[in-house]
């Protein structure tokens, strides 16, 4: 005789994946699947009665589980997506969303608009887009730091030496510097791209020969296009 395991697992795969960021990330990222492979009529009927039961409960508390998290999930995103529209505004000389300051004061990055206007059209890259990643990067402090990455646009010294610095690692934190490099890197990434927003950005975070987005590539380009959309058209 079957085993009540045997009769319930064997007629139905649900997966539920939810590898993302808390819901405080502005980048929130949900993907459910759900993989049908037999339907309640088609348990075992070698199984005693009992455990056909069991194995028809099982499916259906499978399916309730299924369709909650689905519910959660659409709710969650129908956050993200409210948040995700709420317009960007100066307040007492802080950017400010939803009510809460995104990390840098107006004035900041006023001191370096024209700057990163210059080198954005240097390289034929739209300004609302390199303004995007140096807020992403560094929210405009061009001493920023992080794990052998350098000032504004958070670039590599190794990566510069590749695009033809010649100065030290420390010579990154130059606003000018920094941005002559990094958004000349950040240019080849929008032509490999063919302009799109999420691979160019993906190519940027992690390599010009990345293939696959992973989820800090995806969080990337929420943030990016969040910025992108809510100053952009103010900025080009």
């Amino acid at each position: 005789m079957k085993s009540l395991r045997s009769a319930a697992f064997g007629i139905s795969s649900i997966l539920i994946v939810s590898a993302t960021p808390a819901l405080a990330d502005q980048s929130d990222q949900y993907e459910v699947l759900f993989q049908p492979r037999a339907d309640i009529t088609k348990i075992d009927q070698t199984a005693s009665e009992p455990s056909r039961e069991a194995a028809r409960k099982t499916v259906k508390a499978r399916a309730r589980s299924h369709e909650a998290a689905v519910a959660r999930t659409e709710a969650a995103r129908d956050k993200v997506a409210a948040r995700d529209k709420a317009p960007v505004k100066a307040e007492r000389g802080k950017v400010v969303k939803n009510g809460r300051a995104l990390g840098y004061v107006h004035s900041t990055r006023e001191r370096y608009r024209d700057l990163i206007a210059k080198h954005a059209k240097e390289h034929g890259l739209p300004f609302a887009l390199v303004d995007a990643v140096v807020r992403v990067e560094s929210r405009y402090n061009p001493r920023a730091y992080n794990g052998g990455a350098y000032g504004l646009m958070q670039i590599k010294h190794q990566t510069a030496r590749g695009l033809g610095y010649g100065g030290s690692a420390a010579g990154l934190y130059d606003p000018d510097t920094n941005l002559r490099y990094a958004v000349k890197y950040l240019a080849q990434a929008y032509q490999m791209s063919g302009g799109d927003t999420c691979t160019t950005v993906m190519r940027y975070q992690s390599g010009h020969y990345a293939k696959r987005m992973n989820g800090a590539n995806r969080a990337y380009c929420s943030k990016v296009r969040t910025i992108v959309a809510s100053l952009g058209s103010q900025e080009s």
